[in-house]
């Protein structure tokens, strides 16, 4: 996926912005499923959406990519490695399948 384009209805009496019939691409592809958005602006900063929609377990392909801001440049970068000072490693090439764990499950499982 390379673009995410937000279109937005119009109210055809005073022109003002709805959140109902707005539409969503990803890419040239329409989204379809989508129950909320949020866009964020910050200064200095890339532009965020953050997309809630309802989906069907049986088509989601996914790949989770942790990104963190680098204390020493300041930019946004992929995470590949964190070490915790209770020695614990966080290491994102060696990530579990969490697809059949519940939500509790994830926030308990340990990666060492």
């Amino acid at each position: 996926m390379k673009t995410v384009r937000i279109v937005p209805s119009k109210s055809p009496e005073n022109g003002l912005t709805l959140s109902q019939g707005t539409r969503f691409y990803a890419d040239d592809q329409e989204i379809h499923g989508v129950e909320s958005a949020d866009v964020h602006f910050a200064v200095d900063d890339i532009v965020r959406a953050t997309i809630r929609m309802h989906i069907s377990m049986d088509d989601v392909e996914a790949q989770a990519t942790f990104m963190a801001t680098n204390p020493n440049t300041g930019k946004w970068q992929e995470v590949r490695r964190i070490e915790f000072e209770d020695g614990s490693v966080f290491d994102a090439d060696r990530l579990i399948d969490v697809t059949s764990l519940s939500s509790t499950a994830r926030e308990k499982q340990k990666i060492k």
